[in-house]
């Protein structure tokens, strides 16, 4: 697993962050790239397929992902499938954000918009993945202070 560490100022979750870089499993030939990942919850209750990042995934120091682990890739909503029982969801500050998390196991599997009318992204948190599949992408840190 790759770590790049960068300083901003913005928080990952309400800006379009822009990479240009597309990271591809190394076991593959360079015609193959996975088209999905899925992940799950520790109990496997909540399961989220979607595309394979071609940008680095997000490590947000911000308050309320550092504790929750959060290692996030950003994924439009019709390129998402989230499968299972309902989720807890919690909002914090001006309730913008919606964190879910699994009901029964805890972990917090994405997180997405508030408002219906501005869920452009999901945010779904690649700390559920395997340890093999994580192990190939790339991450880059975003320190934040709030």
């Amino acid at each position: 697993m790759q770590l790049k560490s960068t300083s901003t100022a913005t928080t990952p979750h309400k800006s379009n962050l822009s990479f240009s870089l597309q990271q591809k499993d190394p076991t593959m030939s360079s015609t193959q790239t996975p088209q999905t990942l899925t992940t799950t919850c520790h109990c496997a209750t909540i399961k989220i397929t979607f595309p394979y990042p071609t940008q680095p995934l997000t490590e947000c120091l911000c308050s309320i992902c550092r504790r929750y682990a959060g290692l996030w890739t950003y994924v439009a909503p019709q390129d998402v499938k989230i499968e299972g029982g309902p989720t807890d969801v919690y909002m914090w500050q001006d309730n913008d954000i919606e964190f879910h998390r699994c009901r029964k196991c805890g972990c917090a599997t994405h997180s997405l918009p508030a408002h219906e009318g501005t869920r452009q992204l999901v945010t779904v948190n690649c700390r559920m993945l395997e340890k093999e599949a994580l192990g190939k992408l790339e991450i880059v840190r975003i320190n934040e202070t709030n």
